[in-house]
């Protein structure tokens, strides 16, 4: 999730990210994060101006990335060869925050900074939420021009299709087994696609 080619900066980013998602953001000092982490404080503010700064930085890591897997171009023929393998391929993608534990860190620190902070609330609500419906409304209105799925909404379908996702990371994150099975969770999102898929797609397939 976070490496810009620095060592140490990565070090801070990495050490910041499991603390705040340990102890809270308001909780965690810059002198906590540099005794984690093996460095002076002066060495954390020769990379960042303050504890802010470090999750700032975080945030605008994480946006990158949420908008490179959400945001890019959806290829109509890739998704012929295999509807049902692509929708799995998509879920694993909004999965990554229960099947990452940096990304897990990461979800819980914005959902706890969410209401405090309003560059967190806008990640949840634009880079997570927004951007996901938007990606899936344009895969589902592709499917349905190419005849793959039944005359249905493409955002109505985005909700549902996402929302039981949205779940599943939530349900990780409030787990107390940080070490659930994986693999359970991984045939529960497998019975979601199964049963979308069964409910959507046209009779021929």
């Amino acid at each position: 999730m976070i490496d810009d080619g620095n060592p140490t900066k990565q070090k801070i980013l990495e050490t910041s990210l499991r603390l705040f998602s340990k102890n809270g953001y308001s909780a965690t000092s810059v002198r906590q994060i540099s005794r984690e982490a093996g460095f002076r404080e002066s060495v954390i503010y020769n990379h960042f101006s303050g504890k802010y700064d470090i999750l700032k930085t975080l945030y605008d890591v994480e946006i990158a990335s949420v908008r490179s897997e959400f945001l890019k171009n959806i290829d109509i023929d890739e998704i012929k060869k295999d509807p049902k393998r692509f929708l799995q391929r998509i879920a694993d993608k909004i999965m990554i925050y229960s099947n990452d534990e940096d990304r897990a860190k990461f979800l819980k620190v914005i959902m706890m900074e969410m209401f405090r902070d309003s560059r967190a609330k806008e990640l949840v609500k634009k880079d997570i939420f927004e951007n996901s419906k938007i990606m899936l409304k344009n895969i589902f209105f592709k499917m349905r021009k190419a005849g793959l799925i039944k005359e249905k909404d493409p955002l109505m379908l985005a909700n549902e299709f996402l929302a039981t996702l949205i779940f599943f990371n939530l349900e990780h994150l409030l787990s107390n087994e940080r070490n659930e099975n994986k693999a359970f969770r991984h045939n529960l999102v497998k019975k979601h696609i199964d049963f979308f898929w069964e409910n959507v797609k046209l009779n021929e397939f």
